[in-house]
Parts: C-alpha cells; sequence; structure tokens
C-alpha cells in the first residue's frame, strides 16, 4: 500500500494525488494517480480513506479487474451501488437486486437487450441521431462555441426513451412518447441530471459532497418530478389495473385495447410488460407492472446516457486531432464504400438495412480505441 500515516491513513497521499488533478476531475482518476506515483504497489493496493470513507482494495490490472467482474463467483454489490441508486430510482432496480430476484426481472427485460432485437431498433435510433447531427450541422454553420458533451447527453437521452418507449409500428392502441430533450428541455431528464449531481457513493474525498444538508430537500424534490412524470407515461400506456391473464387475452375484446399488444410493439418496455404477464399470470395486473418498471426505466436512462455521450465526445476530439487524420479519411472511405459518397443517404439506407451496422469493422475499432484511451 502507499506510505500510510499512523492517524491520517492516506488522506495526505489523496490530497497530493488530487492536487494534480483539476477541480472538477472524476474521483475514478484518484487510484489511477496513486498508482502511477507509486508503480511498486502493484496490481492492486489498500488504499485507507478513514474517517470519510471505508478502507479499498483497488485494483489496476485488466487481469485481477476481470476476476471481479466476469468471475462466476458472482460476488455481491458493493452497498455503495445502492447508496448511489437509491435517491435516482428509489430502489428496487436491477443494479441493486442480487440472487433470484435479480434473474428474475432480468429474464423479463432479456427480450428487449438481446442483440437481434437492437438491430430491429436501428431505425428508431437513426431517426434521434438525425435530430443531432442536424444540430451539429447548424452549429457548424453557425460557427460557435458548445458543449459537444450536452449535445451528445441529450441525444443520447432521446434515444434511450425512443427504445424504451416507441412503438415502432403505426397499428398499436397508444401514442409513441418521446423526451424530445435535444429540442427542449424535458422535466424527466432535466430532474435525473439534477439528482444525479447530488448522489454520492460515500467515498468521495471531499465530505461535504455526501453532508450538504441541502441535499434531502434536492433528492425529495427531484425524485418528485420524476415519479409523477414516468407514473403518467406508464400509466397512460397501461392504464386498466384489473389482471391480465391468457385466457382474457383471448376472450376479452376490451383488454387487448387497453394494453399494448407485444405481437404489435417491439418497444423494451411493451417486451418486459409480456415476460412480466407471461412469468406470473396469477399477479399479472398492469399497476403491478407499472410499479415495478419504474425504478427500472429511470435506470435504463441514467445506466447509458452519460457513458454513451462522453465517447461520442472523446471519439469526436481523437478524430480532429491533425495526428490522426489518416485514420479520419479511412473511417471515411469505409463510410462511404458501406452507405454510398452522399452523407444524406445514409440514414435512409440503415432504417432500411440495419444490418450495414456489421459491416462496419475500422468504425468499431475506432470506437474500441476510444474507450481503450478514455476507459
Amino acid at each position: 500500500m502507499p506510505p500510510h500515516h499512523p492517524v491520517f491513513g492516506h488522506l495526505l497521499v489523496t490530497n497530493t494525488a488530487l492536487s494534480n488533478l483539476p477541480r472538477d476531475a472524476h474521483a475514478h482518476y484518484l487510484p489511477s494517480q496513486i498508482w502511477l506515483k507509486y508503480p511498486s504497489l502493484g496490481p492492486v493496493y489498500y488504499l485507507d480513506m478513514w474517517p470519510f470513507a471505508p478502507p479499498f482494495l483497488v485494483a489496476v490490472s485488466p487481469t485481477v479487474i476481470s476476476q471481479f467482474t466476469q468471475s462466476e463467483t458472482h460476488l455481491p454489490n458493493h452497498p455503495g451501488i445502492r447508496k448511489y441508486l437509491l435517491p435516482i430510482t428509489g430502489g428496487g432496480d436491477l443494479a441493486s437486486m442480487e440472487g433470484e430476484e435479480w434473474k428474475r426481472w432480468r429474464k423479463i427485460y432479456n427480450p428487449g437487450f438481446s442483440a437481434g432485437h437492437i438491430q430491429t431498433l436501428v431505425p428508431t435510433i437513426v431517426e434521434e441521431v438525425s435530430v443531432f447531427v442536424d444540430i451539429l450541422k447548424e452549429h457548424a454553420r453557425k460557427g460557435d462555441v458548445f458543449s459537444l458533451d450536452e449535445a451528445a447527453i441529450n441525444a443520447t437521452m432521446d434515444v434511450i426513451g425512443r427504445v424504451a418507449f416507441h412503438p415502432l409500428t403505426q397499428n398499436v392502441d397508444y401514442r409513441d412518447h418521446k423526451f424530445d430533450t435535444q429540442c427542449s428541455p424535458n422535466p424527466m431528464t432535466t430532474a435525473l441530471r439534477s439528482q444525479i449531481r447530488w448522489c454520492s457513493f460515500g467515498a468521495e474525498p471531499n465530505p461535504f459532497d455526501y453532508m450538504n444538508p441541502f441535499k434531502p430537500l434536492v433528492h425529495w424534490y427531484n425524485t418528485r418530478i420524476m415519479d409523477r412524470y414516468m407514473t403518467r407515461v406508464l400509466k397512460e400506456r397501461y392504464p386498466s389495473s384489473r389482471p391480465s391473464t391468457k385466457s382474457d387475452s383471448t376472450t376479452s375484446s376490451s383488454s387487448a385495447s387497453s394494453t399494448p399488444n407485444p405481437k404489435k410493439s417491439k418497444a423494451v418496455i411493451d417486451l418486459a410488460h409480456a415476460e412480466f404477464q407471461a412469468s406470473t399470470p396469477q399477479n399479472a395486473n398492469n399497476e403491478s407492472f407499472a410499479t415495478a418498471a419504474l425504478p427500472q426505466m429511470k435506470l435504463f436512462i441514467l445506466g447509458g446516457h452519460d457513458t454513451t455521450a462522453t465517447t461520442i465526445t472523446y471519439l469526436f476530439h481523437l478524430l480532429s486531432l491533425p495526428a490522426h487524420a489518416p485514420h479520419l479519411h479511412t473511417l471515411q472511405q469505409e463510410h462511404s464504400t458501406i452507405f454510398g459518397r452522399d452523407p444524406t443517404s445514409a440514414p435512409a439506407k440503415l432504417t432500411s438495412h440495419p444490418e450495414l451496422l456489421n459491416q462496419l469493422p475500422y468504425t468499431l475499432a475506432i470506437i474500441k480505441e476510444t474507450l481503450r484511451l478514455f476507459p
């Protein structure tokens, strides 16, 4: 472990490492900064942050990390995960569940996230990404300075919302739902992002991050906005609170009109609803499903928006560097070969032939290299 003070533990080492980082740097940079300063620590080392956080076992080796994340031993979740997610999801989300409860709900949501199903969602994704492209073009035309990360976050949230709720067909008995964050502020996504800024894992270097007296009030306010918004969306989608059994679906036309038909809709939420009904036929009513789906929907929006947006931002940054001009040229050549030389024709081709995404090996390599450099 790093040099240990008998009174302050590793707080002095931590403070020195933080002084080398920007003030707004993410706490995840801290362990690697300590390891770079003390390379003799090896692949794992102990970090004592008392009294501000429990002790850490830091893993900096990919081999060791894979044993934690890819092992079949299924290690229990760190308590900090539930602590961080509770103000956002309210509990009961997949990231907080364990054991049989996790297996049950993971199975319910599996159909919506299979590789084959994701490909059927490409037309909807293309629609939202086209809005993102138009926004970038407008900024390029004006020549102004803007936050690419902010634009990418809004685009990613809109994509997640459409994937979760879009029916992907006109032959359904309920309307599509869009966050439309790219065009105007949305109360749900705005409250979620505000909530994230006020959440803590319980191991932040700055104790005021989790001791702020205003935090409970902000959590309550944002939770109220998020729950009202998502509850309204779910109730509009599943208005009937009566139990829906298999016999009901074959004998009652009114039930079919009040609940989306999973054979007609490919939205993630509707596929999960169908699986929920099949796995719990005795208690499968829309009200119970909506209650259980609320934390999951918030988790899905949280889980993908920032990581995807950050990857997009770093990817644009790397390709803009003069040193990577040859890679940008090769990337453009690959896209011209697959989609044609007219960039405006790419959305229509992708919508008609989503499988074209599987023919972009160099593009995939660029994305993977970006994630390697900025994990």
